[in-house]
C-alpha cells in the first residue's frame, strides 16, 4: 500500500533556512514540513516535496502506526534525532 503523509524536521538555524518557520515560539530552530509517499511494508519514501512549517498537511486515510513507525525509524536511527536538513536556496 502506498500512502502519502506529513512530518516535521528540524534544520540548522541560518538564515537561508528561516523562511520555513518555526513550529512553536519557543523553539530556536526552524522547522520544514516534509510530505511524501511511502510504501508501509517497506517504509520505503519517495516523491518528497519540503515546504514551510506553517503549510498544512496533506493527508490521506492511511495506517497511520505504520507511517508514524517509518518516520521515527528515519529521524531517530538514521538522522540520530539531530537538525539534518539545509537548504542551499
Amino acid at each position: 500500500m502506498i500512502c502519502t503523509v506529513g512530518t516535521q524536521f528540524k534544520t540548522q538555524d541560518t538564515p537561508s533556512n528561516r523562511h520555513f518557520g518555526y513550529a512553536q515560539s519557543t523553539t530556536n530552530f526552524p522547522s520544514v514540513l516534509a510530505v511524501t509517499l511511502m510504501l508501509t511494508r517497506t517504509h520505503l519514501i519517495s516523491d518528497p516535496a519540503f515546504g514551510p512549517i506553517t503549510q498544512s498537511e496533506i493527508q490521506i486515510p492511511t495506517p497511520k502506526g505504520e507511517i508514524e513507525r517509518g518516520y521515527g525509524e528515519l529521524k531517530q536511527y538514521q538522522l540520530s534525532n539531530k537538525p539534518a536538513l539545509q537548504s542551499l536556496k
